[in-house]
């Protein structure tokens, strides 16, 4: 019977700094591992034995570079001592110590495990990382790191993956620019050792910091342009990825700049700078066209010589941006060819060589141009053909021998004509080849003025209803013999409705006989224009409206009024005698004509005796009125005067100066007044008043400038009747003054100082009186007067008034001290008559200083 044996087997691989373990787990039946064949009888195989010589064998060799070198060596031996062992696997799996294996003996046929036994069990062994930690710093030192500390944590992450190492510690110690050099002390766990000191070189990443932005100023250093943009990023591209360390690039333009850059960089293992970098760029200008424009100009053109040509040529190619560098020009019969090499400055591009073929000169013959004769009546400008032979391709030139006026200019083989004023001119025009002035052609240009209107017309003219009237307007240059017209139209204007202008007026133009440039406008308001409506004329010359002008109806101004009140005064203010009617006629018909707007007046009497008439007027142009006026004269009667009180003139009140004469029969009479005081004027007014009584009255009016009170005589009288007046007594009151002020008002006392002020010294506790001499004094008539007194505490001032009948008075001054102090007391004292202080020239006040002692 047979007996079987399942093997089942874990395999684990573990990956570490220094090498690769692999453990190996074998589970079976309870001989684990020895024979399984019933016939024989089994032997066991001593496990504590088998251990003892293991960790023997390991202790013999002394020490291991790791726990896999250990597990190799055993698995490699196959001559073990101990009973029944075929073969040793060993492993690391189960096992939680740096210096321990695990270890499973396989027997041979025939051997069985004790039953206390599995044939596995642990031994130790001694490790020695110097390998590992020479491995370590090896690797370390290939590797190129960003920056120091970067450097640092991976030596500690990378000492500390070596098995059995306990602690890491890194000092830095001083090294090149890109080179760093560590010293690492290590300790390590029971039963490793290895090297306690260990020195380490790192490489850092070569910062190219520097060189990128030195690169990115170059793109646009000493104002670098370019050709194009792809030439601009094919440079740029270059420009970084030409830097040591830089890997690629990747460039893209900024969407709303179209200039602008931005260029992506990665770099290699052993290199770091900025990801990217931006920047403009400047294009430079493709002188392509202009170069190609000006080639066709110059091409264009004829030569008389080599030199002539690569001057033009030259000339030509002075673009900015262009530098000639050769110049090669073959003259071959009737062509000239040539080649330009081109280089550029710094901001633009083109081609670097042009080359072709030029024509040349061949001489231009003009065909005979007629004189031409430009009428105004149809344009100001004409077009002549140039005919002849070579005439393309040269410049053509043309002259006007009055160019203010005829203007000549040359294009396409055509000559422009071109007249700028409205006259009758003459101008000769010249036609020459630039190239060969002596050959040129010329003929004469006639200028024939169209008829214009020279008068000066107003925007509106009027007239009045049913008068003709005529304006005269004046021509230039009109002749009907070259078919020109002149007519007017019409037509109203700011109304509406359904009537023909002619409705309202007539109107003619007629041409002067005499002088074919003067013409007659006539017209006449027929009816009157409505309310706001005007006429419009347009002045159409040649069947054009050249000017226009409104005309509107004047209103007649209406005297009537003005002719009855001129026959109504002298109806009042003029009387005649019998016998002396002629001289109402003459009044009527002078005073009539005198009025501005009548041309005749014809004098017809209906009643001599009753002085009744009737005239006749005839109006100037622009006025009107009634066609007749009646009216009557005065018969003369002599003048009666009531009998007239006796009148007051007061100066106090100037202007109450006006006074009544009443009488009869005062119209129309002359009267005057004698007075027997020359100071006082009286005149009397020409007008006769009325009252409603029907009293008639004359008014006097007084001016006076008498000193004192006055009685005044007048006399008032018919001048061509002296029997016929009436006597009035007039009584001037004159205006109160001062009569005797330097007897009145004392100075005492060398007072220079007070200048003309009036000066009084009381004596201490004592009453002084002055008296003051006043004229034309008459409280009835308002007279006041008034103390001021500016100290009155020092001096008292009272008055007192003592009046005659002939308006003389006698004002009482009395001053009193008033102080009790024993040093001298001032008051300025002013005597003020009537409220005033000097209103009419006179003095009527004076100021007393006055000084108590």
């Amino acid at each position: 019977m047979k007996k079987t044996i399942t093997l089942l087997a874990a395999v684990s691989i573990v990956g570490g700094t220094s090498a690769t373990a692999v453990s190996c787990s074998f589970k079976g039946d309870k001989n684990k591992g020895g024979t399984t064949d019933p016939k024989t009888t089994d032997k066991e195989s001593n496990q504590v034995l088998l251990k003892m010589e293991v960790q023997n064998y390991l202790n013999e060799k002394g020490t291991f570079d790791s726990k896999e070198s250990a597990i190799k060596d055993i698995q490699s031996k196959s001559d073990w001592k101990t009973e029944g062992i075929d073969s040793l696997t060993g492993s690391i799996y189960g096992t939680d110590s740096v210096s321990s294996i695990h270890i499973k003996g396989k027997l041979k046929k025939g051997y069985i495990w004790p039953r206390t036994s599995a044939g596995e069990f642990d031994v130790t062994i001694k490790i020695n990382n110097e390998k590992n930690v020479e491995k370590v710093a090896t690797e370390l030192s290939t590797i190129y790191f960003e920056d120091e500390n970067e450097a640092k944590e991976n030596i500690k992450t990378k000492f500390k993956l070596i098995s059995g190492v306990d602690q890491v510690s890194v000092i830095q110690a001083p090294m090149t620019r890109s080179r760093l050099k560590y010293e690492v002390n290590l300790t390590y766990k029971n039963n490793v050792e290895g090297p306690e000191k260990q020195e380490v070189l790192i490489n850092l990443k070569n910062n190219l910091s520097t060189d990128i932005y030195a690169a990115n100023q170059s793109i646009s250093k000493d104002n670098k342009k370019y050709e194009s943009k792809p030439a601009a990023a094919k440079f740029i591209k270059s420009t970084f990825e030409s830097i040591e360390g830089v890997q690629s690039t990747s460039l893209v333009w900024d969407q709303w700049a179209p200039y602008n850059y931005t260029i992506s960089i990665k770099y290699d293992d052993k290199s770091k700078g900025p990801e990217n970098a931006e920047g403009v760029i400047q294009l430079k200008s493709n002188l392509a066209d202009a170069i190609k424009t000006a080639q066709n100009i110059f091409e264009s053109k004829e030569y008389k010589s080599s030199s002539s040509a690569r001057t033009t040529i030259e000339s030509s190619l002075k673009i900015e941006g262009i530098t000639i560098t050769d110049f090669s020009l073959v003259d071959d019969e009737s062509l000239l060819k040539y080649n330009v090499k081109l280089s550029y400055s710094n901001d633009y591009f083109g081609p670097t060589s042009i080359s072709g073929k030029l024509s040349k000169y061949q001489s231009a013959k003009f065909d005979k141009i007629e004189d031409q004769t430009i009428d105004m009546r149809k344009t100001n400008t004409i077009l002549v053909d140039l005919k002849g032979n070579n005439l393309a391709n040269k410049k053509i030139s043309v002259s006007s021998s009055d160019n203010t006026l005829v203007s000549a200019t040359y294009a396409n083989e055509k000559i422009t004509l071109r007249v700028s004023d409205n006259k009758n001119i003459k101008a000769v025009i010249k036609v020459w080849d630039e190239e060969e002035k002596e050959d040129g052609i010329e003929f004469t240009a006639w200028v024939l003025a169209k008829p214009e209107i020279v008068t000066k017309l107003e925007p509106e003219y009027g007239w009045y209803l049913n008068h003709e009237t005529t304006l005269d307007i004046f021509t230039n240059d009109f002749d009907k013999t070259k078919g020109d017209s002149f007519e007017i139209t019409s037509k109203l204007q700011g109304v509406q409705n359904s009537f023909s202008v002619s409705t309202y007026i007539e109107t003619s133009l007629l041409q002067d006989s005499q002088n074919q440039q003067k013409f007659i406008l006539h017209y006449k308001f027929i009816n009157a224009l409505p309310e706001n409506a005007k006429v419009q004329i347009g002045l159409k010359l040649n069947d054009e409206i050249v000017s226009t002008f409104t005309l509107v109806t004047k209103a007649e101004t209406n005297i009537s009024d003005t002719i009855n009140k001129t026959l109504n005064d002298i109806k009042n203010n003029f009387n005649y005698k019998v016998g002396k009617e002629s001289d109402l006629e003459i009044q009527v018909e002078s005073d009539l004509k005198s009025i501005n707007g009548i041309e005749k007046v014809y004098f017809d009497w209906t009643s001599k005796p009753e002085l009744t008439y009737k005239v006749t007027v005839f109006y100037k142009l622009g006025f009107t009125g009634d066609k007749s006026f009646i009216n009557k004269g005065t018969r003369y009667e002599p003048a009666k005067f009531e009998n007239a009180e006796d009148i007051i003139y007061d100066l106090r009140k100037p202007s109450n100066n006006t006074y009544k004469i009443y009488g009869k029969n005062l119209t129309g009479k002359s009267l005057a007044i004698n007075s027997d005081n020359n100071e006082t004027k009286v005149s009397i007014a020409r007008e006769t008043g009325i009252e409603e009584n029907g009293l008639e009255f004359r008014t006097i009016t007084v001016d006076s400038n008498s000193i004192d009170d006055t009685a005044v005589h007048l006399k008032i009288y018919q001048v061509d009747d002296t029997d016929q007046n009436v006597e009035i007594n007039l009584t001037i009151f004159a205006l109160p003054y001062q009569s005797q002020p330097n007897i009145d008002w004392p100075i005492t006392g060398p007072w220079a100082l007070w200048g003309d002020l009036g000066r009084l010294e009381i004596a201490k506790n004592s009453t002084k009186n002055l008296n003051v001499h006043i004229n034309n004094f008459h409280p009835e008539l308002g007279d006041t007067v008034e103390i001021k007194n500016d100290k009155i505490e020092n001096i008292s001032a009272n008055y007192s008034v003592m009046k005659n009948n002939d308006g003389k008075a006698t004002i009482i001054l009395s001053m009193k001290w008033e102080k009790s102090q024993w040093w001298t007391s001032f008051a300025n004292i002013e005597l003020i008559i009537n409220g005033q202080l000097n209103p009419d020239g006179q003095k009527r006040y004076n100021i007393l200083y006055a000084r108590a002692l």
